[in-house]
């Protein structure tokens, strides 16, 4: 429940409120990975990049640990790869993209 108001809030532009609500989310459901997939992508939309990343990362140990979908791991490791490249880290960014490749 938490999770749709937070896209909800993300597809109207109320980002803040998106966080937070995905923040609640997270709180809730911590090995939710699509939660932190998502909130990495409001981070970024919001210009938190760093925020974004560390989003990312928790999404792709999650994953790890919860056995989830390839597809929400990519997407982590997609998704850090561009808030990489926005933090202007091409080195970190073509590693992130990497692991996305090799995920599956």
């Amino acid at each position: 429940a938490k999770a749709n108001k937070a896209g909800g809030a993300a597809r109207t532009r109320k980002l803040r409120e998106a966080i937070e609500l995905y923040g609640q989310a997270h709180a809730i459901d911590p090995d939710n990975v699509a939660v932190l997939t998502n909130r990495a992508a409001v981070h970024m939309a919001l210009g938190r990049y760093g925020d974004a990343v560390n989003d990312c990362k928790k999404a792709v140990e999650t994953a790890g640990r919860v056995r989830a979908d390839a597809k929400l791991k990519a997407r982590a490791y997609e998704r850090m790869g561009k808030a990489e490249l926005q933090r202007r880290d091409p080195e970190a960014a073509l590693r992130a993209f990497e692991e996305a490749r090799g995920v599956g």
